[in-house]
């Protein structure tokens, strides 16, 4: 769509919205820098008898633009190495340069053997011209 298709929606659906102006815009993603090794922990409840799982690491912004919507997505895997369970976090706003602190934590049945990450991304946005 051109730009001026694109400008031209914005204000058609700030007429639907009842707002005045809407901006048009634009995301790309980034990868988020997984700093260290992120660690597991797992406890077991008897009484409840189940596994609680506790993911937990450092992701840094370093793509040098300020970001939005930056989420971690974790596969977690059983003894024999069957995917059990994807658990995911994420936060709003991420500066430029920050580094993040994630926690990630999920009940199981059955107890996670290992992890990986999936994927760590954020999004820039910025506003159509």
């Amino acid at each position: 769509m051109k730009t001026g298709g694109t400008k031209l929606l914005a204000a058609l659906l700030g007429a639907v919205l009842g707002v005045s102006t809407l901006t048009a815009c634009t995301t790309n993603e980034v990868d988020l820098e997984i700093i260290g090794e992120p660690t597991m922990t797992v406890t077991y409840d008897e009484e409840m008898k189940e596994y609680t799982v506790v993911l937990e690491g450092l992701a840094k912004n370093a793509s040098g633009q300020n970001c939005d919507n930056a989420w971690i997505d974790v596969q977690f895997y059983d003894e024999l190495g069957d995917p059990i369970y994807t658990g995911s976090e994420w936060i709003e706003y991420i500066d430029a340069g920050e580094t993040w602190h994630f926690y990630i934590e999920r009940v199981f049945e059955y107890a996670p053997t290992r992890f990986e990450i999936e994927e760590a991304h954020a999004q820039i946005v910025t506003e159509d011209e």
